[in-house]
């Protein structure tokens, strides 16, 4: 008959309920470990959906680029007037795809006042100085920003009073950097010119754009505030009635101007009006499912072809 050890009963609890509480612990990490995976996976599955989504909504915005191409090309078949009558004018609001939605809009930048008519080789030009500085009165912004911005785009070294920097000022800012000393590409760079800010930027933005060649005014299309800064002798009173008349019939050609209009200065209706456009901004917004994608893309159509892109850029 085995004597009875109390001691050797405790030992052996106690070894079951370490057992049992590394069991449990066990349990409970295998547990861990398995609801992580769920739930790293289903991370990785819906970054896949995201991604997936991101591409079908950059394709959709693609495709209303096309889009705003193909119209362009068969209004250039149709005449060489551009207003804002025109199929190309209408705005597409967003249309239901297969999985998402699609919209767009042409916008002439032709009816805007070219920043980058301020050059010509190299150098500033003062008739287009003169023009954005009376824009610039208009908008109760100071003209001063016009020699901010020539010296911006200028190839010289030289300050122009008052307003102008080149590279001496731009190089003590934090962090340093020079003048542009070519064209503007995008409105956007004005943010690095000196007097200009955001607030400044928004309130010229619906007026200016930045083209790659030097480009006359549609008079069918540009607002009397562009119309008025264009007319070297004119008023906005002037302006004005252009917009008015054009609403019933679009203006033709400079013979026609001339008719309606006998008083504005010759300089004016030769050179620095049009009445067709060569550049327009396709602006295009696209979702499928939770992904959205804005893109913009500047277009240049020459003669009937198809127009070309000149960038495309994503909001």
């Amino acid at each position: 008959m085995k004597a009875y050890c109390p001691l050797c009963s405790h030992i052996v609890m106690r070894q079951r309920g370490v057992a049992l509480i590394t069991a449990i612990l066990i349990v409970a990490l295998v547990a861990s470990v398995a609801t992580y995976l769920a739930a790293q996976n289903q991370v990785r599955i819906q970054q896949m959906e995201n991604l997936k989504g991101r591409a079908q909504a950059e394709l959709l915005a693609r495709a209303a680029v096309d889009w705003g191409r193909a119209i362009l090309a068969d209004d250039a078949m149709r005449g060489v007037v551009d207003d804002p009558s025109e199929l190309w004018a209408t705005v597409v609001v967003p249309q239901q795809t297969d999985g998402g939605q699609v919209g767009g809009r042409i916008d002439d930048q032709q009816a805007l006042f070219n920043l980058n008519n301020l050059m010509w080789g190299g150098a500033a030009y003062p008739v287009d100085v003169a023009r954005f500085q009376r824009l610039l009165t208009q908008l109760q912004l100071p003209t001063d920003l016009a020699n901010g911005l020539v010296d911006w785009m200028d190839t010289d070294s030289v300050v122009t009073y008052p307003g102008g920097a080149e590279d001496g000022e731009y190089l003590q800012q934090e962090p340093p950097y020079r003048a542009g000393n070519r064209w503007l590409v995008d409105v956007d760079e004005l943010y690095h010119v000196k007097g200009f800010n955001a607030k400044i930027i928004a309130q010229l933005r619906p007026f200016v754009t930045a083209l790659p060649d030097r480009t006359a005014v549609n008079v069918n299309t540009a607002s009397a505030t562009v119309l008025a800064a264009i007319l070297d002798n004119g008023s906005l009173s002037d302006a004005n009635a252009i917009v008015l008349a054009r609403q019933s019939r679009p203006i033709q050609d400079k013979q026609d101007l001339w008719k309606r209009f006998p008083n504005l200065p010759m300089q004016t209706t030769d050179a620095s009006l049009d009445y067709g456009s060569r550049y327009f901004l396709v602006a295009s917004q696209a979702q499928y499912g939770t992904a959205v994608v804005r893109e913009q893309a500047l277009l240049q159509r020459n003669g009937m072809g198809w127009p070309k892109l000149i960038w495309i850029k994503q909001m």
